[in-house]
Order: structure tokens, then sequence, then C-alpha cells
């Protein structure tokens, strides 16, 4: 592997700054790249390393910038280009080239909005898990699990402290209904990549109403997961964190459908 490439997936991994490594895993007829070859592309776009240039590459620089955008851990890219029909650089190859496409360096945290019997249990499962945890509580007395961090300033003062972007997940357990629907309200418009609330179905429904009037986007609302958690039948505290933990998981892991073509 190229020298700066080895060099910017230890300075993504030590650092927690994320980038792309495309690897060329299969290739058909005549096509600008060899199985094996790697890419890496950071944030800015700029790259180390070629997967064989022109529009192929082109297309893997796009899709990895979405990745880190939208904080999608891995995808596959299918290229292909039919004999006799020209590329975007004007080339008849034909042929076709497959790139797995892997997000490094990535977040892994949670920030939990309430500090009570669910929401330290959900904090201790996701630090086991190798979770970075950040709590918001701002009433006195409250414990965290060890290594675990905590905001107590007023809940609109709290924001920007706490980190709220692409790789991070949120999960909302306040001691008041009314409190959930604050903080739900002041996520409005934030990137991180997964939202949960504590709720009913039913109460939920009432505060997304609620919350509609007050100008909160259906967009922002219908991303929410609530009820929070897979379905397991969870009854105690730790079995609801269990769950929490099992969707949150879940979505990081990419396990909708990750394979993209990308035709000619």
């Amino acid at each position: 592997m190229d020298k700066g490439i080895l060099k910017a997936l230890e300075n993504a991994l030590d650092n927690r700054s994320p980038g792309v490594l495309c690897t060329v895993v299969g290739k058909n007829g005549s096509t600008p790249c060899r199985v094996g070859a790697k890419m890496w592309v950071e944030p800015s776009g700029a790259i180390k390393g070629t997967v064989g240039g022109g529009d192929l590459e082109r297309r893997a620089i796009s899709m990895a910038l979405d990745m880190i955008s939208h904080g999608t851990p891995h995808r596959i890219m299918e290229y292909r280009l039919d004999p006799g029909e020209p590329s975007g650089d004007g080339l008849i190859c034909g042929g076709a080239t497959s790139i797995f496409l892997e997000l490094l360096g990535r977040k892994r945290d949670v920030v939990i909005f309430g500090a009570g019997h669910v929401g330290q249990a959900v904090g201790t499962i996701a630090s086991f898990c190798g979770y970075n945890v950040t709590f918001w509580d701002d009433r006195d007395g409250i414990k965290i699990p060890k290594d675990a961090k905590i905001v107590t300033s007023p809940l609109e003062e709290s924001l920007p402290m706490l980190d709220l972007g692409p790789g991070v997940s949120v999960v909302i357990c306040t001691w008041g209904h009314g409190k959930d629907g604050d903080a739900v309200k002041l996520l409005d418009g934030c990137s991180a990549s997964y939202i949960g609330m504590l709720s009913s179905k039913t109460k939920a429904a009432k505060l997304w109403d609620r919350l509609k009037d007050e100008g909160v986007s259906e967009d922002h609302l219908s991303r929410i997961h609530t009820p929070i958690g897979l379905s397991i039948g969870a009854g105690s505290p730790q079995e609801i964190a269990i769950s929490i933990m099992a969707e949150i998981i879940s979505e990081g892991s990419g396990s909708g459908s990750d394979v993209c073509p990308s035709v000619l």
C-alpha cells in the first residue's frame, strides 16, 4: 500500500478524522485499474493514490464524499462501461469495475439527553461497545457511568457544547415529556446520524402535533426513531437500553442495501 495512504489511515484512526478508503475488488474487461488498487479520499475531496483515474475515479470520489457527509460505513460501487460506448473522458473501453468504499476514522459517539435509569443504562452499554458517551442533564447530584462526560448547563445553552454531527447518535430520555420536546425542537437541523426518543406512539403523536405548530420541520420529526429501540419485548431499563443500542448499531452498520451501481 502507498505510504501516503498508510499515513492518512493512521491519522484518521488516531484523530478520529474521517476519510474513505476505496479499493478495487473486481474487474472484467478493459478498465483503467487493477484489482487491489487503492485510493484515500479526504473530506476536502483531496486524494492519495488512484483507482484508475477518469470518470471512474470521479464517481468514486463523489460517493466517498457522500459517505463522509452522512456517516455511511461502507458501500460498493459497480461501474460498467459497455464496449463501444465512450466514457466521460471520451475513451472507449468496455468492461466493469467493482470498488469497495470504507469510511474510517468516523466518530462513534452517543449523546444522551437525560441521565435517569434508562439513560445511564444506555451510557453503560454504549461505553462497553466502544462508543464515546456524553450526557446532558441539568439536575443536581447526577451520577454517570465511568469514562462518560456530562454537560449540566441549561438545555438552550448546552447545544453548542455537544458534538451533534455525522457519526453521532442521540438518545432523548429526559425526566419529562415536555423536556423531551424541548430537546427535539432544539435539535431541528442538526446533522447527527441517528436521533431516537423514549416515548409511546400516542405520546409522540401528541408531541409532534405541538412541535409542528411551533415550527419544527416535518423532515426532522420524521427521522426521529420513536418508540426508540428494536422491538424485543424489553421491560427493565437495562433491557430497554439493549434495544436502543441494538438499533443504533444496526443503523450505523449500514444494514440496508450497500450496493450502488453506476452504469454507463
